[in-house]
């Protein structure tokens, strides 16, 4: 998930005393993240003590770039049910571990379907009415909204996808996309 994002290396502190001595270093295995464009000496110190790729994931994604937009209520209203471009939903609840580990997830989806659709996620603690209104019952879920016409607003609940693996995401916005232009080509036609 970190291809092309961010750089992941090793350093052997015993072949290398001499850096890990200027970096400061001094116990092993010692885990940083350096931001992009920092000078080599800002880094972020990982101190949790789980030490799987999918608590490492998520802590470093917490800290790059993300193409992900942070709704609120009101960019939800704006944003979401009125736009006519699709947009991807992760409702998710900040002390969810099921949330933490789908986060760098729902980043990787953003980055495969950039263009296709806008991806969002909305904190359900800080907004439980928007949450409430989409009836969100367990977190993360994760809703498609298709993208209004003429201008109506969409429905809040938009349609839920069941499934959280990423290649299931893709394909599903994918499919939806391909049957939403069949159906406009075949109206269009017909008004011809």
């Amino acid at each position: 998930y970190l291809k092309g994002i961010a750089y992941v290396a090793q350093v052997d502190c015993t072949v290398q005393s001499y850096l890990c001595q200027r970096q400061g270093v001094y116990s092993y295995p010692t885990i940083r993240l350096y931001p992009p464009n920092a000078d080599g000496q800002t880094y972020i110190l990982y101190n949790n003590g789980w030490r799987d790729a999918n608590s490492l994931r998520s802590w470093a994604f917490q800290y790059l770039p993300s193409t992900v937009t942070e709704l609120d209520g009101n960019n939800f209203s704006t944003n979401i049910l009125r736009d006519s471009k699709p947009w991807l939903i992760d409702f998710y609840a900040p002390w969810c571990g099921h949330c933490h580990h789908f986060s760098p997830i729902f980043e990787n989806i953003a980055r495969r379907l950039d263009g296709k659709a806008n991806l969002g996620k909305i904190n359900c603690d800080n907004h439980r009415q928007i949450c409430e209104r989409a009836s969100i019952r367990a977190y993360p879920t994760v809703k498609y909204y298709k993208g209004s016409n003429d201008s109506k607003r969409q429905d809040f609940l938009g349609d839920e996808i069941g499934n959280l693996d990423a290649d299931f995401i893709v394909n599903y916005i994918n499919n939806q996309q391909k049957e939403q232009q069949q159906t406009s080509n075949v109206h269009h036609t017909t008004e011809l």
